[in-house]
């Protein structure tokens, strides 16, 4: 075997040792791939959260200027009924197969104010 031969060998034999480390070892396509792959979902997570971080902003807004949002959480999430005021719940067919319904949402709509 000549030195030229075993020189192309050895060179032959490291291409392959790098090629297989650049699609299997630490730093691979495939794993920047999947690495690309959770940093798209993450940014879709995060744009997800910062639009639900500046709707709460927005209702934090509302509460400490206006008696009116206060009133309307009041209802709506703890069956606020003013004195001397009817509450009245419509119950949908479909809400009757539901034995798990939430709390009702309480609207203008389903009171009657008595006074």
């Amino acid at each position: 075997m000549k030195i030229t031969q075993l020189l192309l060998f050895l060179l032959s034999l490291l291409a392959l040792l790098l090629f297989t480390r650049l699609w299997f070892g630490t730093g691979s396509f495939p794993e920047i791939w999947e690495l690309e792959s959770q940093i798209e979902q993450q940014t879709a997570a995060n744009a997800e959260q910062l639009q639900r971080n500046k709707q709460l902003e927005s209702d934090v807004d509302d509460l400490g200027k206006s008696n009116d949002a206060i009133e309307g959480h009041a209802r709506s999430e703890l069956g606020m009924v003013r004195k001397n005021e009817t509450f009245y719940q419509i119950i949908l067919r479909e809400d009757k197969q539901n034995p798990l319904m939430s709390s009702p949402e309480l609207t203008e709509d389903t009171t009657k104010n008595d006074e």
